[in-house]
């Protein structure tokens, strides 16, 4: 079921009778035609005699200018190769966050830096711009792989590879204060998970998830590549688009120190996509034989259909197909039941594990309410409390923020007289310009004099 995306999602028509063999992008003596954006995704090779064709407003980052990675020159030959094609053609689609950044195209970051330990594969899906979403639909997402060019093997090899995401997470937008809220609504089967959500959730936001973590061996390995698959329900095609990168992180595999690349954006549709991004140089694509990763990521196979989405799209509170679950694989059994992020075990950690506190006292005077908690100082960066009269927490909660991990008492003042107040707390972890929160305390009860 899957399909190629240049030749079926980016309007080429191309004859493979047409494709000019043996064109070497290091070689000098190319024949080159500048074309413009909607010229290039509308682009015929039967009108061209040209062997290469090149993106005339193609932005390339510091680091593609600096290092020479990628310049949005496009071998004919390459037209339809996925993996070199993800860094240097247009993007089928854009979110709002891709234009206020400029970006409508792959671009090399960063650089592995000397004290990075481990990198990790992620993705990205937001609504496309001018989109409005379904109230409800679903995001299928399958295998994620990560390789790496050794250079003491002389060859492509795969360094990382899930059946799916390891962790899935909603990130509010803008990335400078954004919030993780983790996704409930997960259906797992044997080879990809199923993610339904709201129009409320994602609009606007970003559906974020990674794969796990791969050793860095900057004395081996060259060049990156990483790739994951996804495919939508039907009312949401055409109106996501999907990216993708790679990230460093440190010895503990909880901070980001760097980004290294980032995809151009792909069209979600019913189909199932594959969404490449590289850090390989143009000039060194066909040396490194670079097309290979095509084959090393295969294609799977995977066991689904449109009924798939009715129980959840048609108005049902969560939806449950179980045709297709491998047997004896349940949700509860590969993701812990706790919402903390990362709720993995220590071997396999790829974002921050928040751990809980919990309310150790609370006391009152006339006006005001003291709350003590258990201090977690090692892994967190602070606290957030809610309290209210509505013994749910729902209506008229205010909320206190604690910015020291190393507090353990606040005292709120000017509340109401001889009255419930209903208290709870969670920890929460800064990781960048990232918030992630561990699960909320035990509601406590206290009631002022």
């Amino acid at each position: 079921m899957k399909i190629n995306p240049i030749k079926t999602l980016i309007l080429f028509t191309l004859s493979t009778s047409l494709f000019i063999s043996n064109v070497t992008y290091s070689n000098a003596q190319t024949t080159s035609t500048s074309l413009e954006r909607e010229e290039i995704l509308a682009f015929n090779n039967t009108s061209s005699d040209s062997s290469v064709i090149r993106w005339s407003s193609y932005h390339q980052s510091t680091i593609d200018i600096q290092d020479n990675v990628h310049d949005g020159n496009i071998p004919v030959s390459l037209l339809n190769d996925p993996v070199y094609c993800s860094m240097n053609l247009p993007s089928e689609s854009r979110s709002d966050e891709m234009i206020r950044a400029y970006r409508d195209n792959g671009l090399t970051i960063g650089r592995v830096p000397s004290n990075a330990s481990f990198l990790l594969g992620f993705g990205a899906i937001e609504d496309t711009t001018g989109m409005e979403l379904p109230d409800k639909f679903s995001v299928y997402l399958g295998q994620m792989k990560l390789f790496a060019f050794s250079k003491s093997q002389n060859k492509w090899i795969t360094i990382e590879s899930q059946p799916y995401p390891r962790g899935i997470y909603i990130y509010t937008l803008p990335w400078t204060t954004t919030v993780a809220t983790k996704c409930e609504r997960v259906t797992n089967y044997s080879n990809y998970v199923r993610v339904d959500l709201t129009k409320e959730e994602l609009q606007g936001n970003c559906l974020h998830f990674w794969e796990g973590k791969a050793k860095v061996k900057n004395d081996d390995y060259l060049y990156y590549a990483a790739s994951y698959d996804v495919w939508v329900s039907s009312n949401a095609a055409g109106k996501l688009t999907a990216t993708g990168g790679i990230d460093t992180k440190d010895s503990a595999c909880i901070q980001t120190i760097n980004q290294l690349n980032t995809t151009r954006g792909y069209s979600c549709s019913e189909t199932c996509k594959s969404v490449w991004g590289n850090t390989i140089p143009n000039s060194e694509y066909e040396k490194c034989n670079s097309s290979v990763l095509n084959s090393l990521y295969g294609n799977v196979n995977y066991p689904y259909t449109a009924s798939s989405d009715n129980a959840w799209i048609n108005g049902a509170s969560s939806a449950e197909d179980t045709s297709s679950i491998e047997e004896n694989i349940s949700y509860e059994e590969i993701i812990p039941k706790d919402n903390s992020i990362n709720n993995e075990d220590s071997e396999s950690k790829n974002e921050p594990e928040v751990i809980p506190t919990s309310i150790t006292k609370v006391t009152s005077t006339d006006d005001s309410v003291t709350i003590k908690w258990k201090k977690q100082p090692k892994q967190s960066s602070g606290y957030q409390i809610q309290y209210s009269s509505d013994k749910k927490l729902k209506k008229k909660v205010k909320t206190v923020t604690i910015n020291n991990p190393n507090k353990g008492t606040k005292k709120i003042s000017k509340i109401e007289q001889d009255k419930n107040y209903y208290v709870k707390i969670r920890s929460y972890y800064k990781v960048g310009s990232k918030i992630v929160y561990s699960k909320w305390s035990k509601v406590k009860k206290i009631r002022t004099k």
